[in-house]
């Protein structure tokens, strides 16, 4: 048990921290590049995900379903905020920790546990939430249609797109957890993850509404193989005048 309680508060590290041409126009290639520049730019972003974690050690599965909120608003550059809300459902058992970013401060809820941290913005993206948002993956990837980009324009105007970020790709944008689970891993211990696959479509505004991702893993300890797999689905919802980020009331309580 305590084998399988090491290993899977790995799996939510990870977690918390996971998108052949075809015979397309330029136009359709430009739509998309002008879809995900539109969404690394957006100023304020509303972003909901269910994370669906099947972890399989032993022969013993174990399914752990997630719900993600992340609000942000970089309207001012110095000053951006962003929350960020977890529920997690394992064993039976619902876990849920939320963060909060502001003023260079980050504040973490999590099991009756409240700290407070100061850390740059950048540093905050890269350990907070560098992994579950997707826009950082839509950033790296802002440019450059290549042939990871499978790209079909549909008969109501809209274009369907899978992109796939290769194993090595992942790898070296998410270097800092691997390298760290796999440090935890100890000597004998080792990490293969494998090509991640994106799937999300454009509407006649260029906008990406909603975004599906599966990967898998493999943990090597001691000999005994941890297969995990991920699959997510993000929906990101229109920005209107009523849009806020809520901040907690009892900030003071945070140490």
């Amino acid at each position: 048990m305590k084998k399988i309680t090491r290993i899977l508060s790995l799996v939510l590290v990870f977690a918390m921290l996971a998108l052949a041409l075809s015979s397309c126009t330029v136009t359709a290639q430009d739509r998309v590049a002008a879809a995900m520049l539109k969404m690394v730019t957006a100023k304020k972003s509303d972003c909901t995900a269910n994370v669906n974690i099947q972890m399989n050690v032993g022969g013993i599965k174990t399914e752990m379903p997630s719900t993600v909120v992340i609000k942000s608003d970089k309207s001012n550059a110095q000053s951006p905020v962003v929350y960020m809300e977890m529920s997690m459902k394992v064993f039976g058992q619902t876990t849920k920790t939320s963060t909060y970013y502001k003023d260079g401060y980050l504040y973490t809820s999590a099991n009756g546990s409240k700290t407070k941290v100061q850390m740059s913005y950048e540093d905050m993206m890269k350990d907070a939430s560098g992994v579950i948002d997707i826009t950082s993956i839509f950033n790296a990837k802002n440019g450059a249609i290549d042939d990871s980009f499978v790209i079909t324009e549909n008969e109501d105007g809209t274009i369907s797109v899978k992109m796939t970020i290769t194993k090595e790709e992942f790898a070296s944008k998410l270097a800092n957890v691997t390298d760290s689970l796999a440090g935890s891993l100890g000597e004998v211990g080792s990490i293969e993850l494998s090509d991640t696959v994106f799937e999300f479509t454009v509407d006649s505004t260029n906008t990406i509404s909603t975004v599906k991702a599966s990967m898998a893993m493999k943990m090597a300890v001691s000999g005994k193989q941890t297969d995990i797999s991920y699959n997510m689905e993000f929906k990101y919802n229109p920005v209107g005048m009523d849009f806020y980020i809520p901040a907690p009331t009892d900030l003071d309580s945070y140490r």
